[in-house]
């Protein structure tokens, strides 16, 4: 069952190159396939242009996913940068090192969107480029995760996925969709005022995060609490029915593809326990929640 979707350049490469069986080549192989695949993707993305010409724009060093950030700069051969490192000229967007400048064709931007430009979105930002969104809109730059592509991380999102495929494909969904409901609506919070044990209630928007809500586990007060919260906001919510066994310990299955020269998806990926929902129990990047699979 499918719980979750991305459309962006994936967290949790490095982790699964470090959690790969080493003794089993066909795994080893497609995980290469998979690097190699993700490097011509940025070249292609860039109108042909070389690697040096690409960068990863990070947040920090110090934010928990600068890891998985620098493994995927390597991966793809560029470089990893910071907002500071770049600037905004009439012809693009050029890389200053010292004395030197470099013009730069293509961004791998790994900040959430609304820091990305504080001239377009929060002004307050203090990791974003000023200007940024205005060359790209003009075709100055290339951005790869480009503005709007962290929607299908939205939970709500999931519910049209079925439909995309009919209408597009042709095709019946192989998989099934976890199916969330919006809070939003007089049916929902009637079940959720009367059933609040049988439901898990998350923010729709994972970027924005508050603390989930399971309700085998709830006490008196956090079910009340949850109450009040999805009264104040209630588009802000969605819920999802728990696991029907409480003894049933299911996993996620995060797997990863690429578009370049066709769809390509590796056999193997990255497992780990999850919640009562069906939710992932821990970040991507632990290794101690996490197994290797197959």
């Amino acid at each position: 069952m499918v719980t979750d979707q991305n459309l962006s350049s994936p967290t949790g490469i490095e982790l699964l190159a470090r959690l790969i069986d080493r003794t089993r080549v066909e795994s080893v192989t497609a995980f290469n396939d998979l690097a190699c695949r993700m490097a011509e993707s940025v070249v292609t993305y860039g109108n042909g242009s070389a690697a040096a010409s690409t960068v990863v724009l990070d947040p920090c060093r110090y934010n928990p996913t600068f890891r998985e950030n620098e493994y995927l700069a390597r991966t793809i051969g560029s470089q990893i940068v910071h907002a500071g490192e770049l600037v905004v000229t009439k012809d693009g967007v050029e890389l200053v090192s010292g004395m030197k400048r470099t013009r730069v064709h293509t961004i791998v931007h790994r900040i959430d969107d609304d820091l990305l430009d504080p001239n377009c979105f929060r002004p307050d930002s203090l990791v974003g480029l000023p200007g940024l969104c205005k060359a790209w809109k003009s075709g100055r730059v290339d951005l790869l995760n480009p503005l709007g592509s962290s929607a299908a991380n939205i939970r709500s999102f999931g519910q049209l996925v079925p439909t995309m495929i009919r209408e597009f494909l042709g095709e019946e969904p192989v998989l099934q969709i976890a199916h969330s409901h919006a809070c939003s609506t007089p049916e929902a919070i009637r079940q959720l005022i009367e059933n609040p044990t049988h439901f898990a209630v998350r923010t729709n928007d994972p970027m924005h995060p508050s603390r989930p809500y399971f309700g085998d586990a709830a006490t008196p007060s956090e079910r009340l609490s949850m109450l009040n919260a999805v009264r104040c906001d209630p588009s802000k919510f969605v819920m999802r029915s728990l696991l029907p066994d409480a003894e049933m310990r299911g996993f996620n299955l995060r797997i990863f593809s690429s578009m370049s020269k066709g769809f390509y998806m590796p056999p193997c990926g990255i497992g780990r326990h999850c919640q009562s929902d069906g939710g992932a129990t821990l970040a991507i990047n632990d290794d101690v929640s996490v197994f290797f699979v197959a």
